[in-house]
């Protein structure tokens, strides 16, 4: 198993936005649509105010990017880096811009001109929050640069002359620098300490990842920090195979994810349970887990087809957490049909399989074509109403 940054946005800062400006800000029941819709007619209908202007121009590119539409989020970070050049313009809005604009960068794959807007947003930034976060953004890059296989243009583009082991130096020595820039109280933020411990463990610095995941826990600021805290050491102690040890910290994971209702979690958290259960060779657990993961993942389908986290959007269908959920499943149903000889038993198991089966075909469609309605007139099994918006 391997950890993933989940549903924090992709874990890169891109900054706050100033919410006096936005008038969707604080209103969680907007669609993203809705909020571009809202936003976009704000900056067409008045003379803004330079900084507010550039702050939505901002929160456009961020809702561009999260609604799947990575060219508009382009054009808007970038016309936001432009207005923030004015002397008029705060050095703060400047370096957010420069951050976003790095994020974007980063998102298409371009890990050469991300550093270079992430860099120039550190000479801008005169806020040590602000510093450290970019910190962490730029060790973020050099880790993904060293996990994924670059092609030769990219990786000289980023690094001439650099070596695979080159690539992981400069990711430890950005991780170092985000740490120590880390380390006094005002840095000291759970997103901070767990975006740092996501990336020593991706660097294989498993007693620092320890170290920062057992501050977020002594802290009990905030559940769903808590949660994640919990789960990645879960998944430190499966790598070591410290399998009950696991098991107890990936349930605290389940009870913190579920103080903060957060569903998302809970489909990641319990897949993971079900892992742990299948190599500890306890079928039936393993089962419950499964099911409860797809049953929560069922809740958050709509929400992934429009998510747009960089981690995910290179990966090929059967790659995607949602898609390896029901194959695991699938494979498990039929381990134990073929280990029962009990005929009833066995047609039990296969039944169930074939149910879920059903849900894989469905889940292929939807994420192929990103649209529930679509998938479920394939199947025929849609909901006229619901497609049709009545």
């Amino acid at each position: 198993m391997h950890y993933s940054s989940l549903f924090l946005s992709g874990f890169l800062w891109a900054g706050m936005s100033y919410a006096a400006c936005d008038e969707t800000a604080g209103r969680q029941f907007f669609s993203h649509e809705k909020k571009i819709q809202v936003l976009e007619n704000k900056l067409s209908q008045a003379k803004l105010d330079l900084n507010c202007h550039i702050s939505i121009l901002l929160t456009l590119s961020e809702l561009y990017r999260a609604n799947n539409t990575l060219g508009s989020a382009r054009e808007r970070v970038e016309l936001a880096v432009k207005l923030a050049r004015q002397p008029q313009a705060t050095a703060h809005l400047l370096s957010e811009a420069l951050t976003q604009a790095g994020n974007t960068r980063l998102y298409t794959g371009n890990y050469a001109k991300a550093l270079v807007l992430y860099s120039e947003a550190l000479t801008q930034t005169q806020e040590a929050t602000d510093t450290v976060k970019i910190l962490i953004n730029i060790a973020q890059l050099w880790t993904d640069a060293f996990l994924k296989e670059l092609s030769p243009s990219k990786q000289q583009s980023l690094c001439a002359s650099c070596t695979k082991q080159d690539i992981y130096h400069h990711a430890l020595t950005a991780l170092q620098q985000a740490l120590k820039t880390s380390q006094s109280s005002v840095n000291q933020q759970p997103e901070n300490l767990l975006h740092l411990a996501q990336i020593a463990y991706q660097l294989n610095q498993t007693q620092s990842a320890i170290e920062l995941l057992k501050k977020i826990i002594a802290a009990k600021e905030n559940t769903i920090y808590s949660s994640h805290a919990y789960a990645l050491l879960g998944q430190i102690y499966f790598d070591s195979k410290h399998y009950q040890e696991a098991v107890q910290l990936l349930n605290q994971a389940v009870f913190y994810a579920q103080q903060a209702q957060a569903v998302e979690l809970l489909f990641h958290w319990q897949h993971r349970l079900g892992k742990v259960y299948k190599v500890q060779n306890e079928p039936s657990k393993a089962i419950t887990a499964y099911q409860n993961a797809i049953d929560f993942l069922k809740k958050i389908r709509p929400q992934l087809l429009t998510v747009n986290d960089y981690t995910e959007t290179k990966k090929s269908l059967h790659e995607k957490e949602d898609v390896q959920v029901y194959l695991e499943f699938i494979a498990l149903l039929l381990d134990e049909a073929k280990a029962k000889s009990d005929t009833v038993l066995q047609q039990d198991y296969l039944h169930k399989a074939l149910t879920i089966l059903e849900g894989f075909k469905t889940i292929e469609l939807q994420t192929y074509y990103r649209d529930d309605c679509i998938a479920g007139i394939a199947t025929n099994n849609t909901d006229s109403e619901a497609c049709n918006g009545e």
